[in-house]
């Protein structure tokens, strides 16, 4: 599997996950390092470091070296992200340009490259999943919301344009505890979950890892709400 975004966070979390269920995976990511791993588990991890996935070109290149160490990639996991938020009541222009050059052109720039790896492989088995929000979103950043939004449309456009059984899903994941302080949860939140606690990275690594094995294999386009039942 190629997971970007997959050295803190959510990314990371999936990441250990898919390593502990005897997967190959190959780290994309704009950090320089990555946090100490297992050593029984290090063997199947392959880290790139600093690879911007807003530009094509080091996606590009990255994806290529990643073929040709292991032909056989059975998964997408676009987790890179970033957000930015001005004090004024209107953003500025260079923060939700930045916002959308990470978060969506990212999830194109890696889409079709994954995309052109299937075509021209001719397999008929790959998924991808895009751990982020979906439709919706809890803070005030329109760079943030709309490419929430468009991320879950692009990863269905890719799969249409791709072969029979090319899957895509999302995981809408608005509240988590590593996004807030708890003074923050308890003020404006948690009254509006159902569950009454915020999820956490592992709870989202675990719906993702479902999503890309074979127990959701006759689930496509779908969102999945990691969300406590929050609306």
């Amino acid at each position: 599997f190629i997971v970007t975004g997959g050295a803190s966070g959510i990314g990371l979390e999936i990441v250990n996950e898919l390593l502990r269920q005897s997967a190959t995976v190959h780290v994309l990511d704009i950090s320089s390092k990555f946090p100490e791993t297992s050593q029984a588990l290090q063997h199947r991890l392959h880290f790139y470091p600093a690879t911007d996935v807003s530009s094509r070109e080091s996606v590009s290149r990255t994806i290529k070296i990643i073929i040709q160490k292991c032909p056989d990639i059975h998964g997408l996991v676009n987790c890179a992200g970033v957000y930015r938020q001005s004090a004024s009541v209107i953003d500025s222009d260079e923060n939700f340009h930045k916002v959308m050059s990470v978060n969506l052109d990212g999830v194109w720039n890696t889409g079709t490259e994954y995309l052109r790896y299937v075509l021209d492989k001719g397999a008929n088995d790959p998924t991808r999943s895009q751990p982020e929000q979906g439709p919706g979103s809890v803070e005030k950043c329109a760079g943030s919301g709309t490419s929430s939004c468009s991320m879950v449309n692009i990863g269905s456009t890719i799969v249409l344009q791709g072969l029979p059984g090319m899957a895509a899903y999302a995981a809408n994941t608005p509240l988590l505890r590593q996004h807030y302080t708890e003074a923050s949860i308890a003020e404006n939140w948690l009254s509006t979950i159902p569950m009454g606690r915020v999820g956490s990275c592992k709870e989202v690594a675990n719906a993702v890892v479902f999503l890309l094995g074979d127990a959701s294999s006759y689930i496509t386009g779908q969102v999945l709400a990691v969300s406590g039942g929050f609306p």
